[in-house]
């Protein structure tokens, strides 16, 4: 059948239709590709398919499948190396991957013989549990890289939180000191440049004790690092900067995980 013809029956029109009710990328694009078929064996099993589809959705209510995204384009190409995914890129991936396996799950000895094609689709869906595991290790549903990621960043974040606790005690202290407080514009704490630093009146920048960071617009305040901070704050920078090094390195091992596994069980 010709463009002209298909044209004149608005068949664009229907496939235009027809996606509408697809909820996935990938269906929505079958469907606007699907052309006009004249094999009769053909469109006999594409018709038992459809109708073993129909029987199941009926049986469960639902497929679990709404929202998949398309992730061909992110695995479609080889990861470089020292390349990895992002957080939400891991998360759309094991969004699929997780849909393949609740689908796997339907699977019920009773549907094999009587929706055969439906079940031999979904029995050939590889089984992709333990890489969902495997991110759900890593990152919380909303691609946060979890403490479990590493024992390592466990004991950094736990490092972490106890050394900016010795950052508060230390700030609390100046701003309850009656001496201190006189020199402050206002008593509260800040940061600049990741360090945690007071708001200093400008006449008083001079004899507060302290590495200067920069000052207010109007010239007023001064960011002040107080020198017993100093430390502190290096070893908090010095924890900050290995965090962000080992959360790389799980994303690094996830994502190798993620292209090895996860692009041929796509295909």
């Amino acid at each position: 059948m010709d463009k002209t013809t298909l044209d004149a029956l608005e068949y664009p029109a229907v496939l235009r239709e027809l996606s509408v009710f697809c909820v996935t990328p990938v269906g929505k694009e079958k469907a606007e590709g699907l052309t006009p078929s004249f094999d009769a064996s053909f469109i006999e099993e594409s018709f038992i398919e459809y109708r073993e589809a129909v029987s199941m959705l009926q049986f469960y209510g639902y497929f679990p499948i709404s929202g998949v995204a398309d992730v061909r384009p992110l695995l479609s190409k080889q990861l470089p190396h020292g390349a990895y995914f992002l957080p939400e890129d891991i998360l759309r991936v094991k969004g699929v991957l997780l849909a393949g396996v609740l689908l796997r799950a339907l699977l019920n000895p009773r549907f094999e013989q009587s929706h055969a094609k439906l079940f031999f689709i979904i029995s050939g869906i590889s089984d992709e549990t333990a890489l969902v595991k495997a991110i759900d290790l890593v990152l919380d549903d909303k691609g946060e890289i979890k403490d479990s990621a590493s024992p390592e960043l466990r004991r950094l974040r736990k490092e972490i939180r106890s050394v900016k606790e010795r950052a508060r005690t230390i700030l609390d202290s100046f701003l309850r000191d009656k001496k201190s407080k006189d020199f402050l514009q206002e008593e509260i704490v800040t940061i600049r440049d990741d360090r945690f630093v007071l708001l200093v009146k400008a006449s008083a920048h001079t004899v507060f004790d302290g590495i200067i960071h920069g000052e207010s617009g109007s010239g007023a305040t001064y960011f002040i690092e107080p020198m017993p901070l100093v430390e502190i704050n290096n070893r908090l920078a010095i924890a900050r900067k290995e965090e962000k090094e080992e959360e790389i390195r799980i994303l690094k091992g996830l994502s190798r995980l993620i292209a090895e596994r996860a692009a041929p069980a796509l295909d």
